[in-house]
């Protein structure tokens, strides 16, 4: 029994060696991963970025609006021709009949 047990131990030994073995070198390779990931993060978030960010969004949202505001004219637009159009289409019929 305790050759056994030995035994067990041995191979226990043998896995927890490996696991460390292998495991730490990873472990230390997803957190320098992780570092420079939040360095990136931060980086991009400096006080100096900000205006000039702020002032895309301002364009960017000028420019959207200016867009809605053509495409609300453009609809408006085409319901106009879309009501005129029966009136030319009966006054062409009449004209047919009449001739």
């Amino acid at each position: 029994m305790t050759t056994l047990f030995a035994q067990v131990n041995e191979e226990m030994v043998v896995v927890v060696m490996a696991m460390l073995f292998f495991g730490v070198p990873i472990i230390a390779i997803l957190t320098h991963h992780q570092r420079k990931m939040a360095e990136l993060i931060h980086k991009n978030h400096q006080p100096e970025m900000l205006p000039a960010v702020a002032e895309e969004i301002n364009r960017l949202r000028s420019e959207l609006q200016n867009m809605r505001t053509e495409l609300n004219s453009t609809r408006i637009e085409l319901d106009d021709l879309r009501t005129q159009r029966p009136s030319a289409q009966r006054s062409v019929e009449e004209r047919v009949r009449e001739q």
